[in-house]
């Protein structure tokens, strides 16, 4: 005997309460198909155990019956219909839309003696105040096999056409791993499970059994986490991406079939620095055992003595990038970048951490990509490969390799371009912080409060000035034609910059440094168009392309 089940109800979604239809909801709307109405070549075109051509050829039949069906319930577990070993819980025996005024009810059920101890059954009036079930007429319970017999009725005088709860039976489970609940095909001298209505004619329901609960309470076995794990980072890079076999689990009811999880997931990328990973073993039943590791990602570090020339004590903070090279490396693993915001105090910032990406270093050069030009430490060195030192400190003009201030534009050149940046920004408030992320162009060379006369002294000072070379004995392309020393107006606007027109102080139409001596002695920026002058001097250099 098979046992249709029921594709619609009081706890459906969309459900019309009528058995024969499937209630679903399409596109936002609630859509009721009669199972009647669905053509069909065999049983397997027709949902659920519905056949094919019972009534009607080409189409599926339904028996219109009332439902009986059997509802336990949800359980406590993560996952419903599932229980722990010991736990009480009771199972619904409702009754469905009828045809006809029902009086009474006559089931045959069997239960999993091996699993499940029968408590109690009761009329379903004693639970719901809405039921008219009132009336127990039979009990037989054979707990040895497992058989519950039943017989139940209304209130005298009254009937019911359904969704209505007939029956309360109340169990305890005992032992793990499934039970089950359903009905027999029929009871002693083969009278069938069977609903009575108020002719007394027999009306035989379509019978709905309990799906299998779970009694699994108890949480998975979770192998051996691996062990903790520590890797360098990436080459190029400061992450690390880190992968292992998740470990293995067993239960008593699954066996071996038990899912892990790791989170973050073997094959993740992890930043520098430790991070837990935790493994999850999660039984059929939401039941869970955990372990966890640690993957270190031990970043490369360089400790750096930076020095700033002729600035504000501060303290205040400047966005200091470095460049790591590896000039005999692959060409992918030659080079890699890290800006990090580090705090002067007198000009010096002593001692300061830095990741760098994965490598085998062997020079590293600074600069502040807002004021200063780029400067390379001689004496870049490591003891083991991941742990390193490097100084940018001293008077260039002494052989040191501090950072020298004025080149605003990020190139390779403190030139009049630097000053018509500087000029532009003339006597305007400043915040001596730039931290990592401060947009460029930022004319505060010494870091004070102000853009003014002792900014502009730093930049005449170190004025034509060029980077060190990088790493790898290269420049950039400007390095061939050199700092620019005087430009036109017209060129000025031919690239771009302007803006810079108004550093033209003399307004003889050329930005040079008679305008920043102009500035020096007091003279203001103009407004001027730029172009009186213009045949008055040469350009010197043309501007670098970077």
């Amino acid at each position: 005997m098979t046992h249709p089940p029921v594709l619609d109800g009081p706890n459906a979604e969309c459900g019309d309460s009528l058995i024969c239809t499937i209630d679903e909801c399409i596109n936002g709307a609630c859509v009721n198909t009669d199972i009647n109405t669905i053509h069909c070549t065999s049983d397997g075109d027709c949902p659920g155990d519905y056949t094919c051509g019972d009534e009607v050829p080409g189409f599926c039949y339904c028996d219109s019956g009332p439902v009986l069906e059997l509802i336990p319930d949800p359980g406590t577990l993560p996952v419903e219909g599932c229980f722990s070993a010991g736990e009480t819980f009771d199972v619904r025996v409702e009754m469905g839309i009828a045809d006809v005024p029902i009086v009474g009810v006559q089931f045959f059920l069997e239960y999993d003696a091996s699993t499940l101890t029968f408590l109690s059954i009761d009329p379903g009036g004693l639970v719901n105040p809405f039921s008219p079930f009132t009336m127990e007429f039979n009990e037989m319970v054979d707990p040895g096999l497992g058989t519950i017999n039943y017989m139940v009725g209304v209130d005298f005088g009254s009937s019911t056409m359904g969704l209505t709860t007939v029956a309360v039976i109340t169990f305890q489970t005992f032992s793990e791993c499934d039970a089950f609940l359903r009905y027999r095909p029929a009871g002693p001298n083969n009278v069938p499970n069977r609903f009575t209505d108020v002719d007394g004619n027999e009306v035989l329901p379509n019978l709905v059994d309990m799906m299998p609960i779970r009694i699994n309470g108890s949480p998975p076995t979770l192998g051996t986490c691996p062990a903790d794990i520590t890797v360098p980072p990436a080459p190029g890079v400061l992450t690390a991406v880190v992968t292992w076999a998740n470990p293995s689990a067993t239960d008593s009811c699954d066996g071996a079939a038990v899912p892990v999880t790791c989170d973050p997931s073997s094959g993740s990328t992890f930043n520098p620095g430790t991070a837990m990973v935790t493994c999850t073993a999660t039984n059929s039943c939401g039941i869970q055992d955990t372990c966890t590791f640690d993957v270190h990602v031990e970043p490369q570090v360089v400790t750096v003595d930076v020095e700033l020339g002729s600035v504000a004590p501060g303290p205040f903070n400047r966005c200091i990038t470095f460049d790591v090279w590896d000039c005999d490396g692959p060409p992918a693993a030659q080079h890699a970048t890290v800006a990090q915001t580090l705090t002067f105090t007198n000009g010096l910032s002593f001692g300061v951490d830095v990741m760098i990406p994965g490598g085998v270093w062997e020079c590293i050069t600074a600069r502040d990509e807002l004021h200063t030009l780029r400067s390379t430490a001689p004496d870049f060195s490591t003891i083991d490969g991941i742990y390193y030192t490097a100084t940018f400190v001293g008077n260039p003009a002494t052989g040191g390799h501090r950072l020298v201030g004025g080149n605003l534009n990020d190139d390779e050149y403190i030139d009049i371009l630097d000053f018509g940046i500087l000029s532009s920004q003339h006597m305007t408030l400043a915040n001596p912080d730039t931290p990592c992320g401060t947009p460029p162009l930022d004319a505060n060379i010494n870091g004070d409060n102000q853009v003014n006369l002792l900014d502009l002294v730093i930049f005449v000072g170190n004025s034509l000035q060029a980077s060190e070379l990088d790493c790898c004995g290269a420049g950039s392309t400007a390095a061939a034609s050199g700092p620019i020393e005087a430009i036109s107006i017209r060129d000025l606007r031919r690239m771009g910059l302007g803006h810079l027109v108004a550093a033209d102080i003399n307004q003889d139409g050329i930005l040079d440094m008679d305008d920043a001596l102009a500035l020096l002695n007091g003279a203001v920026p103009s407004d001027h168009d730029g172009v009186r002058g213009d045949r008055g001097k040469s350009e010197r250099r043309r501007a670098p392309r970077r």
